[in-house]
């Protein structure tokens, strides 16, 4: 992964602070230095990624994880904006969400589906493909 951008910055979006805490133990051991930020709601998330038109993003993300079922605004609607938004559409997003269904999988865009794994072995799959995407997107920007 030496590819990869230095100490990449991963919001993840999760009404269940245990999920963030999992995900950042997950990327902890793979081995790799990462930040990462944990909102609750989708509103939380518009703010930070300044999709509200009221702030500035202060830290662009490298990579958005973000589950579908969220209070005030919903992980789909999340998704849509940053589609919507120039500098926001290429940072790859990954949904991770207790039920996917195929319905969310037509009409939602992101680059990664996974379903929130059972044991915590079950993360290894995400964290991999998140760190094999960014690798990719650095080799691209080369």
């Amino acid at each position: 992964m030496s590819d990869m951008p230095l100490n990449p910055h991963i919001v993840v979006v999760d009404d269940n602070p245990q999920e963030v805490d999992l995900l950042r133990e997950a990327f902890a051991e793979a081995d790799v230095p990462v930040g990462i930020t944990g909102l609750a709601t989708g509103a939380e998330a518009f703010r930070h990624l300044g999709l509200d038109g009221v702030r500035q993003i202060t830290q662009r993300p490298d990579a958005i994880l973000i589950d579908l079922h969220l209070p005030v605004i919903d992980g789909a609607t999340v998704l849509a904006a940053i589609r919507r938004t120039p500098h926001l559409q290429d940072i790859p997003t990954f949904v991770i969400s207790s039920s996917i269904r195929p319905q969310d999988r037509a009409t939602v865009s992101a680059d990664g589906w996974f379903a929130k794994p059972a044991t915590f072995a079950g993360y290894a799959p995400l964290v991999e493909l998140v760190l094999e995407k960014l690798a990719a997107r650095r080799d691209d920007d080369r």
